[in-house]
């Protein structure tokens, strides 16, 4: 899903000068190196976001900061490994999803979350998580 690739991208961010990965070198957490570039990923320099996949999206952008991390053991670079679902009702809560939409959503949450991963670790030196 392109509205995945480009968040893990950075691209989506409107203050791109205030990314985050200062703030994260120097609380010791390694940034792979495709994340640190501002540029946007390949390929990808807009899409079209359907109307019936906004709640999916808004959702997806409500839980970024809910994920699950791992350290690999070689490097101690911090990846994402996934969602944290546990997070997911608080959030349907918190935007006012109604009960008979969520079972869609988290379907396309689990395609964003698959896409999100992939797009943040295709880089050879970020590895797959």
């Amino acid at each position: 899903m392109d509205a995945a690739r480009l968040i893990a991208s950075g691209a989506f961010r409107k203050d791109k000068k205030n990314s985050g990965h200062k703030d994260a070198k120097v609380l010791g957490v390694i940034v792979p190196e495709d994340l640190e570039d501002e540029n946007e990923p390949e390929g990808i320099d807009k899409f079209e976001l359907w109307e019936e996949n906004e709640p999916t999206v808004n959702v997806f952008m409500f839980l970024l900061t809910q994920w699950h991390h791992a350290v690999k053991p070689n490097t101690g670079e911090l990846i994402r490994t996934g969602m944290v679902y546990q997070a997911i009702p608080f959030a349907f809560k918190s935007l006012g999803i109604k009960k008979k939409h969520r079972p869609e959503i988290t379907m396309g949450l689990r395609i964003m979350e698959s896409s999100y991963l992939c797009a943040s670790y295709k880089s050879p030196k970020a590895g797959a998580p």
